[in-house]
């Protein structure tokens, strides 16, 4: 677990601090709503550049909505216009819990997830 941010209208980045943990898949999750991500990069620890997203390999999704693949969060796009440059996943609206994970290329310790909405 690496940390929680709570949802603010108009803030279009997000950045979670995740002190430095370990693993190999960053895993977003919401409850009773739909989800968007337009980019969602790590970054990380001792090998790796502190400035330099870690590498994703994939990510899968619990739902997909308006054609919104969970790949779109992997992109390299920032823009958080959903019709516009179709580079934001979106997720099904349905309760419980929705969820997003990437995978990154290896175990990497990770000290920041940056969100773009």
């Amino acid at each position: 677990y690496c940390g929680a941010i709570k949802y603010k209208p108009k803030i279009s980045v997000n950045t979670v601090p995740c002190r430095n943990a370990i693993g190999r898949t960053v895993k977003v999750v919401q409850t009773n709503q739909h989800m968007t991500l337009c980019e969602v990069r790590a970054y990380g620890g001792a090998i790796t550049s502190l400035t330099a997203p870690l590498k994703f390999t994939g990510a899968t999704q619990r739902s997909t909505g308006w054609g919104g693949v969970a790949g779109r969060a992997i992109d390299g796009k920032t823009s958080g216009h959903y019709f516009k440059g179709k580079s934001c996943q979106h997720s099904a609206s349905h309760k419980g819990v929705i969820s997003w994970t990437g995978t990154l290329a290896s175990t990497s310790v990770v000290s920041r997830v940056v969100i773009y909405n």
